[in-house]
């Protein structure tokens, strides 16, 4: 074990997309694949990023769709109790206008009843 670690604490930390294999002793093909695979793994951790930005995006419209679907509930009932009233009101005013109407009635038949038959009957 400790071998390996010596072997780990010897080695240089190197950056192997610009590592060019003339200068570090590389193998031209190892330096390439390795150069391929550092911009594979940049291509994934934007992958992951992009994928991380949608869940949180979907997180919060399926906040929203609850919010609205709450707000829905609430304006449905809102909107029976204020169709009740309303057919309450039109009850009322349906109910106060034939009584209106019977007491206009009620009236024209009073003033006719007492209008003096002043104008003859023409024959």
């Amino acid at each position: 074990m400790r071998a390996r670690a010596k072997r780990r604490a010897g080695r240089k930390c190197v950056d192997y997309a610009s590592a060019r294999s003339d200068h570090w002793g590389m193998n031209p093909d190892l330096a390439a694949a390795l150069a391929r695979l550092d911009a594979a793994i940049g291509q994934l951790d934007a992958s992951v990023a992009r994928h991380f930005d949608a869940d949180l995006r979907r997180s919060d419209i399926e906040m929203e769709l609850q919010v609205m679907g709450d707000d829905r509930a609430r304006l449905a009932t809102d909107l029976e109790s204020a169709s009740a009233r309303v057919a309450q009101l039109e009850s009322a005013a349906d109910h106060v206008g034939a009584r209106l109407g019977a007491a206009i009635g009620s009236i024209q038949d009073i003033l006719a009843a007492e209008r003096p038959s002043s104008t003859p009957a023409r024959g």
